[in-house]
């Protein structure tokens, strides 16, 4: 995103984690775009992938001293910026730029399906409910309708349990009070970017058209797809084989990507079932094992990726194994479906 602003002339700022900041500045190779270090703690040992996200809080205040700095009357070097444009999971940044009267524009990089659900399930009142009917949305599929289960998450009234409980980490809660109202499942983003001026979508009007439409008409604001935004190199490309390690070189697998093609060149064309969970929801050891045991009675080939502790320890954030792979397929399961399944 930052590229493409600046290859219209807009000299961008990209605020990150100072952690991560030289991949960052690797990746935004550009004279109009420079990079901002906000400090953060260090992750603690152990801790899983959606832990980085709640440490995210933890940038409130770094970040508004920023701002101040950036929108104080006379700041030259740089001049205070004419719109902040914020990640949806860092919400809270809205009410910092609009304490200093800086526009924010919220930039959402996951679907807008989801979103525009999302959005419209945290508004919508409880009255209208009715446990064995969903609701319509209007725009949207009937198939869509957002039924009783999607929306109630525990008995209005009751406290949501703390997100995280780890040594040294106390993080801001997401809802004062104790949860969204009613005791819907929703997340904080909906009321911490009301105030936002614009939503922006990694998405195109050719592919989700009618999300975006639905939640600038819910939200009453200008909505746009900006996307898909990609690697430059694949669209350079112009249709030639790209190695994923041209655009992620830090992508590690104990396959490579063209014992992987070989692979799937031997099966029939649309027989093959993959399976993979992405980094951050890990299934337990009770169904990563009826995963596999399915998997193999099928008799159907499959590749099944599974990222490095995957294993869930009991709880969704207990600590991971020493061994990244222990316990996550029953032993001599790779053998038995060899020359069937890829893992």
């Amino acid at each position: 995103l930052s590229l493409q602003l600046a290859a219209r002339g807009v000299t961008v700022t990209v605020v990150v984690p100072s952690e991560v900041a030289p991949s960052i500045s690797a990746a935004c190779n550009h004279p109009l775009v420079r990079i901002a270090e906000l400090p953060l703690p260090p992750n603690p040992p152990g801790a899983p992938p959606q832990h980085q996200f709640l440490r995210s809080r933890l940038m409130v205040e770094p970040f508004a001293e920023l701002i101040a700095r950036r929108a104080a009357p006379g700041s030259s070097d740089p001049p205070p910026p004419i719109c902040v444009v914020i990640d949806a999971l860092v919400g809270w940044a809205v009410e910092i730029c609009q304490r200093h009267g800086l526009p924010s524009a919220v930039f959402f990089t996951n679907g807008t399906a989801a979103c525009a659900l999302e959005y419209i399930g945290y508004h919508l009142p409880l009255d209208d409910l009715n446990p064995d009917e969903p609701v319509s949305i209007e725009g949207l599929p009937d198939s869509l309708g957002l039924t009783y289960a999607d929306l109630i998450h525990k008995p209005p009234g009751s406290q949501m349990p703390p997100p995280m409980a780890l040594p040294g980490f106390n993080p801001p809660p997401f809802f004062p009070g104790g949860g969204p109202p009613g005791g819907r499942r929703f997340p904080p983003w909906v009321p911490e970017v009301e105030s936002a001026a614009v939503f922006l979508f990694n998405t195109c009007d050719e592919l989700e058209r009618p999300f975006i439409e639905c939640i600038a008409r819910e939200a009453k604001k200008k909505a746009f797809g900006v996307g898909p935004l990609l690697p430059p190199q694949l669209w350079e490309s112009a249709g030639a084989p790209l190695r994923d390690g041209a655009v992620r070189a830090k992508k590690s697998s104990g396959i490579s990507e063209e014992e992987v093609e070989a692979w799937l060149a031997s099966k029939r064309r649309g027989s093959v079932v993959f399976v993979s969970f992405g980094s951050e929801v890990s299934p337990s050891v009770p169904e990563l094992a009826n995963l596999a045991a399915g998997l193999e009675e099928s008799g159907q080939p499959f590749i099944w990726v599974i990222q490095p502790n995957a294993r869930r320890a009991g709880s969704p954030f207990g600590a991971p194994p020493e061994d990244p792979w222990s316990g996550v397929v029953p032993e001599g399961f790779e053998k038995r479906v060899e020359g069937r399944g890829l893992v």
